[in-house]
């Protein structure tokens, strides 16, 4: 546990002085401003100009981050990590889960620490109509969306042991997914129909089982690729 905290520290460390997501945070929160100031004053409804910011500006910016922050996570310190488990200073464990909590927990909280705030002020500011419910069940679909994001950027890292390759595995993976789910059918809990109905969904015209299962399935698909990295990563040799 105390190498675990050591790691967890040293980890938020590095995440500070990246800056990427900083940088993508504080472009949201920018945008999110200036999309309310244009809702007040020219009448926008709040479901579209929200729709608008989490499609076009706030969940691309923050997807970037998120795979530039975890695919370089493992392999980019290969070498040192390597040294610290043959002296037995921590364990893989310990390492891996350090930086799934700093990694994942930066991207999540900080999505939902500018989006939440953003939605309300456009919500206030704009035509009202959208539900509280609404935009709940819209923020949590795209944050367990970022979150299996997150998970495949780890997963890549632990696989792939260039970081820029990793970076490109991890966006070829997500694309990969969405494609297949619109092969097998089941398009409709994918991330391109859950983004094409956002609006919608921000009204509460959308059934709201539907939001459910999406978050649902993408926590869960997240955590079983989580725990297959972890697998992974035990067994890989030094």
């Amino acid at each position: 546990m105390h190498a675990y905290i050591a790691l967890l520290r040293y980890d938020a460390d590095l995440v500070r002085k990246q800056r990427i997501l900083t940088a993508c945070l504080s472009l949201g929160a920018a945008a999110g401003l200036f999309l309310a100031i244009v809702a007040a004053s020219e009448g926008e409804l709040a479901s579209e100009t929200i729709g608008i910011f989490l499609t076009w500006v706030f969940v691309p910016v923050t997807a970037l981050a998120a795979v530039l922050l975890t695919a370089p996570a493992i392999n980019s310190e290969a070498r040192v990590a390597a040294d610290s488990f043959l002296s037995r200073a921590t364990t893989r464990e310990a390492y891996l889960a350090a930086k799934a909590t700093t990694r994942l927990a930066a991207v999540v909280l900080g999505y939902l620490l500018v989006a939440a705030p953003a939605a309300a002020l456009i919500a206030r500011y704009g035509v009202r109509d959208v539900s509280v419910m609404g935009v709940v069940l819209t923020l949590l679909q795209l944050g367990a969306l970022l979150w299996l994001l997150a998970a495949l950027g780890l997963a890549a890292s632990v696989l792939v042991r260039r970081a820029p390759l990793a970076v490109v595995a991890t966006a070829a993976a997500a694309v990969a997914g969405a494609l297949a789910l619109e092969v097998l059918g089941i398009g409709s809990i994918g991330p391109l129909a859950t983004i094409d109905a956002l609006a919608e969904q921000l009204r509460g015209d959308r059934a709201a089982w539907r939001a459910i299962l999406v978050t649902l399935v993408y926590g869960l698909a997240g955590a079983i690729v989580l725990v297959a990295t972890l697998m992974r990563y035990r067994g890989r040799d030094l």
